[in-house]
């Protein structure tokens, strides 16, 4: 019998990851950069530029991964944003960037990429 996951100790970036070591070969979790806020407001410009290095000319999309967003108990759909952007144009890349982040509440909170 398997053992049951505590979802509830994790964020969405960090299950999202769980599950892509985990089980990579039972489904198909795509491949992610997750940064917490206070990191990427104190090494922004580098981490960003890891971004666009990796998704190079790519769509991807941005969305937060917050302690408070979801659990077993209750859920904050709607309060946070998830764009589809991409890494060719940085002016909309940052602009929506800059949105994920004034919602972010918490500096452990995260960004998905």
């Amino acid at each position: 019998m398997k053992k049951k996951l505590n979802l509830n100790k994790y964020t969405k970036a960090s299950t999202l990851i769980m599950l892509r070591k985990k089980y990579s070969k039972e489904i198909n979790v795509p491949e992610l950069i997750s940064i917490k806020k206070n990191i990427l407001k104190k090494n922004g410009q580098v981490l960003i530029n890891q971004v666009i290095k990796k998704f190079y000319n790519k769509s991807i999309i941005i969305r937060s991964s917050a302690k408070d967003e979801d659990s077993e108990k209750n859920s904050n759909a709607g309060k946070y944003d998830s764009f589809v952007t991409s890494t060719k144009n940085a002016r909309d890349f940052y602009k929506e960037l800059s949105l994920i982040l004034k919602k972010l509440k918490s500096k452990n909170d995260e960004i998905i990429f």
